[in-house]
């Protein structure tokens, strides 16, 4: 007959083993490195642009985000958050590509302890009379390490 005391025991037990710190990592100490990708120590890195959205490029809708996040020693992302965005049709583009940047192919030991950065993308579609140059000049997200996905608008005849 198992008593209570083995029952509490293991219950014990099993919620401690549940609570281990694996994802639980506090990172709200850091401060945010802005631009720290910008630095040589990063240009094994592969980044590219996020996708558009496909209705916004239609209706061609501009804007930009800023995305802040955590990469750890392993080159994990951790607390990936969306700071600013002026449109938030860019915001889940912007967070998914920063996930397929080529994290893996970097040298071991570029870092011993997490970091906190942001990336800022800008999305445009280019049209006559107002370049994309005028249109992300006035844009108001933070960040000076700026990813733009440009566009041009195609007539049909």
């Amino acid at each position: 007959m198992i008593s209570k005391y083995s029952i509490v025991i293991s219950l014990l037990i099993l919620s401690g083993c549940m609570s281990t710190p694996e994802n639980k990592t506090d990172y709200s100490g850091l401060i945010v490195s802005d631009g720290e990708l910008l630095k040589g120590k990063w240009k094994s890195l592969k980044r590219f642009s996020a996708r558009y959205p496909l209705a916004s490029a239609k209706a061609s809708k501009s804007g930009c985000v800023t995305v802040e996040y955590v990469i750890t020693p392993e080159y994990k992302i951790k607390n990936l958050v969306v700071t600013d965005a002026s449109n938030k049709d860019f915001s889940r583009n912007s967070k998914d590509v920063i996930l397929k940047w080529k994290w893996s192919e970097i040298s071991k030991g570029l870092l011993s302890s997490a970091i906190k950065t942001q990336t800022r993308f800008d999305f445009c579609v280019e049209s006559e009379g107002q370049p994309c140059a005028e249109v992300i000049a006035h844009f108001s997200c933070a960040g000076t390490d700026i990813i733009s996905s440009i566009g041009t608008k195609i007539r049909r005849r």
